[in-house]
């Protein structure tokens, strides 16, 4: 009695797991501004999810298909400076919040 309960329930885990779908999730460095803008200092400009780069598993936005071109010609340089800025826009915020 007490195997067959397990066996129940063991069964009843395993639909339920395989019935349910994976939450996906898009993690979009800068909090999804333009990458571009973001490196020049404009931290509030918002990227536009049809220009995406994919880079070391991290994504990329750009608010023109221009601007990913320009942010592309430089690409390890220009994330440098674009995490730079991102690190004193985000310092700046979290003064402005306390």
């Amino acid at each position: 009695m007490l195997r067959r309960n397990f066996l129940i329930l063991g069964m009843l885990f395993l639909v339920s797991c395989a019935s349910s779908k994976p939450e996906v999730t898009y993690e979009y460095v800068h909090e999804g501004q333009c990458a571009l803008n973001v490196m020049k200092g404009n931290c509030t400009k918002k990227g536009v999810k049809k220009y995406n780069v994919k880079y070391r598993g991290k994504t990329y936005l750009f608010s023109s298909e221009e601007n990913k071109d320009l942010f592309l010609s430089k690409l390890n340089s220009n994330i440098d400076q674009a995490n730079r800025e991102w690190k004193q826009y985000i310092e700046r915020r979290i003064l402005i919040e306390r």
